[in-house]
């Protein structure tokens, strides 16, 4: 999954200069010229970051910023964009969201680019979570490690129910996402050895087909965090549940 970019801009030939240089770098991305629209496509899109023109008509950009620090369902990196030169605009777009001011004359299209690459990079180096996936399906963890890294999780795959233990110990995980029905070893007794393990401190998302809901209860009593019943979750929805925890 590519990392997805908003660009709230009026000048078109600017948006698609953007854009081309940005899908080039395998990046989603959308556009809006108009400033009244723009609320729209962003809940819409979900965008991780949102490049942001803030001299546009029929536009209060102040709102606009305003707006999306107060709006729950958007969690979008704000970079500014804009020919404003004040170092008091500069100051209140990154005292109310934005986390860059970049002066649009200062900047080619390829070089805008490179400051939205170096925002995701520092993003990562300090956000990144380690994932371990126990699961004996080769198949769904590759799809879960696909995933998870686009979201800019380190990640972990152990197919072997033998080596779990060392593999945890080592990784020392956040989080870990275990498949309860696996041969050769009672999902639940796993459970137990994390919760007693000293050097084990991680959340545990179960994701299972097992139905019963004595299982989930066990699960839970024991030390999952979360029990997801695994023919209801697409990879994708698995993930959004461990960003969600790990937020």
């Amino acid at each position: 999954m590519n990392k997805k970019v908003l660009i709230i801009d009026d000048n078109i030939v600017i948006c698609e200069m953007y854009q081309a240089v940005l899908e080039n770098e395998w990046y989603e991305v959308k556009i809006e010229h108009d400033g009244l629209k723009w609320i729209n496509l962003a809940v819409e899109f979900n965008p991780d970051l949102i490049l942001l023109d803030i001299m546009m008509p029929q536009c209060d950009w102040y709102e606009v910023l305003e707006t999306l620090n107060m709006h729950s369902s958007l969690n979008a990196t704000i970079l500014i964009n804009s020919n404003l030169t004040s170092d008091d605009d500069e100051k209140k777009a990154l005292d109310l969201w934005a986390v860059k001011f970049l002066r649009k004359a200062d900047f080619t299209p390829a070089e805008i680019v490179a400051e939205i690459k170096k925002v995701f990079w520092e993003w990562k180096e300090s956000s990144s979570k380690k994932i371990l996936v126990i699961d004996d399906n080769k198949e769904i963890c590759e799809m879960y490690k696909i995933v998870l890294e686009s979201k800019w999780f380190d990640v972990k795959l152990e197919y072997n129910w033998l080596h779990w233990l060392t593999s945890a110990i080592e990784y020392k995980p956040d989080l870990i996402i275990l498949d309860i029905m696996m041969p050769e070893i009672n999902g639940f007794e796993v459970l137990e050895s994390i919760k007693w393990h000293s050097d084990l401190k991680t959340l545990v998302v179960v994701n299972s087909n097992l139905f019963w809901v004595d299982d989930e209860k066990k699960a839970l009593d024991l030390w999952a965090t979360k029990y997801l019943r695994k023919s209801y979750y697409t990879p994708v929805q698995v993930v959004d549940v461990i960003v969600e925890l790990l937020d």
